[in-house]
């Protein structure tokens, strides 16, 4: 009930008994005496108003309770991007929303940010200037197989738009570039394997096939990124340029004095493994090493370099 009317309705009500009491008794002692007993009445009534009464717009704020796929009304509860909030939490304004993102982040060690570029597949420059390396892969260098696609896929999910940093093992590489795991939202937890598939960009990288594990130091998510590299699908070949043979010119017949003795071929030995994703090769000892299915022997690193491939930065093959 509104706190006027209530007011307007009380004292219409307290001069009713004083004029009553007057009429009936035609004594100002007994007027006195429903005076009082009106004012008592007022009194209590306004106290009960006012213990009911809340302003509008001064709903008290809900706590973080889960994150939800999806915006939409779920078992009573309003989700806004992802979040759920408890009861009354349909008259929130944005400000207050975001205090509940803001705490559920801080709760999980998150930092949000600002994308305001994508410089590949695996490093983003942020409004404040910071570079961020994403932990735990390797994206192809610009002007590699597979760099656009890495790049454009990146773009598409966080260019100029707010995500969310987790830090894991040394803070910085040795290019001063931040080491963070990249959150596309707030997870509610963040070693969870489906919310890692579904909102982690780094592990979405690996699944799509677009980057290579690359192991730093301790890595916990280490297992993981293994097995979606190893499940990640086999990349699209290129098409191959037809060229026409070259006409067949028979060799001379050597004479019995230029005959020299042909070797014994010697079998193929791999000295180096290549990604065929990344075009990265390494030693056969590396802890980097693609899943068989994208793995290319490599005889020398003079075969290597010659095919297109570049040196691993972890084993320096």
């Amino acid at each position: 009930m509104d706190i006027f009317f209530a007011s307007l309705i009380g004292f219409m009500v307290f001069l009713g008994i004083l004029a009553f009491a007057v009429i009936k008794n035609n004594s100002l002692k007994t007027a006195t005496k429903g005076l009082v007993v009106s004012a008592t009445i007022v009194a209590v009534s306004f106290f009960a108003v006012g213990c009911a009464y809340e302003p509008k717009g001064q709903t008290t704020l809900p706590y973080y309770q889960h994150v939800v796929e999806g915006a939409e009304i779920n078992n009573g509860e309003q989700v806004y991007a992802g979040v759920a909030y408890t009861a009354g939490a349909s008259d929130l304004d944005p400000i207050s929303q975001s205090k509940v993102s803001e705490e559920a982040a801080y709760t999980l060690g998150l930092t949000e940010v600002l994308v305001t570029r994508v410089i590949d597949g695996d490093t983003v420059e942020l409004s404040n200037g910071e570079r961020v390396r994403f932990i735990g892969i390797d994206a192809p260098e610009i002007g590699e197989p597979g760099a656009d696609e890495a790049t454009n896929f990146v773009r598409g999910k966080i260019e100029g738009k707010k995500i969310w940093l987790e830090a894991d093992g040394n803070d910085r590489d040795r290019f001063d570039r931040l080491r963070r795991y990249v959150w596309l939202q707030i997870p509610t937890d963040t070693q969870d394997e489906k919310q890692i598939r579904s909102y982690q960009l780094n592990a979405m990288l690996l699944e799509n096939g677009l980057a290579s594990v690359l192991v730093v130091g301790e890595m916990r998510n280490e297992d993981l990124f293994r097995q979606l590299s190893a499940s990640a699908p086999a990349p699209t070949p290129e098409p191959l340029v037809s060229t026409p043979e070259p006409a067949y010119v028979p060799a001379p017949s050597p004479t019995p004095a230029e005959v020299v003795p042909t070797p014994a071929p010697s079998e193929s030995v791999t000295a180096f493994i290549g990604n065929r994703n990344s075009h990265v090769f390494h030693r056969t000892s590396c802890s980097s090493l693609p899943a068989p299915q994208n793995r290319v022997s490599l005889s020398s690193r003079q075969d290597a370099i010659d095919r297109g491939f570049r040196a691993c930065q972890r084993c320096r093959p």
